[in-house]
């Protein structure tokens, strides 16, 4: 199956970002550190749109990727702090 992974500068949910960064490890193309030291990089991403967000409905976004298995308990708390410092 061929992945179909855009690289560049689109603007694209967080969602999107993680269901792509899935694709590629299932695909064989990354495996589980890539995966794992890209998942950091976007959980720490400095999200404009984040910004522009009620917190509340960012960190339900963030609890739809822990449940969906994107992200672990760990890595919601971890963006929950840093979303609360900016808050």
């Amino acid at each position: 199956r061929k992945a179909e992974i855009l690289v560049g500068k689109q603007e694209k949910s967080i969602r999107e970002k993680f269901i792509e960064l899935r694709k590629l490890k299932e695909g064989g193309f990354i495996g589980d550190i890539d995966y794992e030291h890209k998942k950091r990089d976007l959980l720490e991403e400095d999200d404009e749109s984040e910004r522009e967000r009620n917190i509340k409905d960012v960190l339900a976004e963030y609890l739809e990727l822990r449940d969906e298995g994107f992200i672990t308990d760990k890595d919601y708390d971890y963006k929950k702090k840093k979303l609360l410092r900016e808050f």
